[in-house]
């Protein structure tokens, strides 16, 4: 005979003390989630907020209009970039970007039609540089276009882009430069010398220099045709300026430098040539935009200054070879 057993007796009390439990737990999730919103809701809308949204923008900060007369590019930036590049162009903003999006002025720019002061590489944009890169964006990156705003609106962008370059910020980055070769050296790093008041003058003075406009220089318009004859030239002066030890033979960016732990970008990121094949190319993919490329180099990457060593001609021609390779 098989035994039952009957399952213990819960007390009148306990139960009436679960049952109040249940009843008050969602009323007590609801009123937690609640009171973690009120709290962090300040937060929130203290920051500048993307396009789709009035929330979270700066007390002084509307909506930009549609066509304004004279639009304010302040307002224009914490509405259309700073989520990315931070209120005050610093690449702090709320997207978090890895790595993070540009801190003007202390990261070079990259995409620019200028010669620098010592003529060794690209320079200080112009209106236009800037311009151009709001209205493409810059293809394979987060960077998106602003082609479908005003004219107006993307002068006033270019103009406040330009306010956040200042010579301290440069200066900051000159700094930071000198300590991170000290620190790599036998010697160390030493504030009271290496950044001594004579230095310190001269980084202001080196600041002062990279702050104004850079240099333009005449591009080969218009652009000559490609031929294959010229295709042909263009994958010998590839060949022989050494392009393939970053873009490798094909133009796939395999070359033997992108394997190298140390090919970095002056920033410390990993620097990785562009894959010539992909018909991504960030600075813009005219002739013109690539021969630019080319000239000038891209600063803050390895990819270097080439106008000074190569030919026009052979420009032109290289140019008609990358651009062949566009899959």
């Amino acid at each position: 005979m098989i035994e039952t057993v009957s399952p213990p007796t819960i007390p009148f009390r306990l139960r009436l003390l679960m049952r109040g439990f249940l009843f008050a737990a969602p009323f007590v999730l609801i009123g937690g989630v609640m009171w973690g919103g009120f709290r962090v809701w300040p937060l929130l809308s203290a920051q500048p907020a993307g396009p789709y949204s009035q929330s979270g923008l700066a007390p002084t900060t509307s909506l930009p209009d549609v066509n304004p007369e004279n639009p304010d590019g302040y307002k224009l930036f914490q509405f259309h970039c700073a989520n990315c590049h931070g209120a005050h162009g610093d690449g702090v903003g709320l997207a978090g970007l890895t790595p993070r999006a540009r801190y003007f002025g202390y990261d070079k720019f990259k995409f620019v039609s200028t010669t620098n002061a010592a003529k060794t590489g690209g320079g200080m944009p112009t209106d236009d540089d800037i311009h151009g890169v709001l209205r493409r964006g810059i293809a394979g990156s987060p960077m998106p276009s602003f082609g479908h705003l005003p004219e107006s609106q993307l002068r006033a962008l270019a103009a406040q882009v330009r306010k956040f370059v200042r010579v301290e910020v440069i200066v900051a980055r000159l700094k930071d430069i000198v300590k991170a070769k000290a620190m790599l050296s036998d010697e160390g790093f030493e504030e009271k010398s290496d950044w001594s008041p004579a230095a310190l003058d001269k980084m202001r003075l080196m600041a002062t220099k990279e702050v104004e406009a850079g240099l333009s220089f005449e591009l080969p318009t218009p652009f000559p045709q490609s031929t294959p004859e010229a295709v042909a030239r263009g994958k010998l002066v590839f060949e022989k300026a050494a392009c393939v030890s970053c873009h490798g033979a094909n133009g796939l960016g395999d070359g033997p430098q992108s394997k190298d732990a140390k090919f970095l970008n002056e920033n410390g990121t990993k620097a990785v040539p562009r894959d010539l094949t992909a018909g991504l190319f960030k600075g813009g993919d005219s002739p013109h935009h690539i021969y630019l490329r080319v000239f000038l180099g891209i600063p803050g990457t390895p990819m270097p200054m080439s106008g000074l060593t190569v030919s026009q001609s052979d420009l032109i021609d290289l140019v008609h070879f990358v651009k062949s390779l566009d899959r």
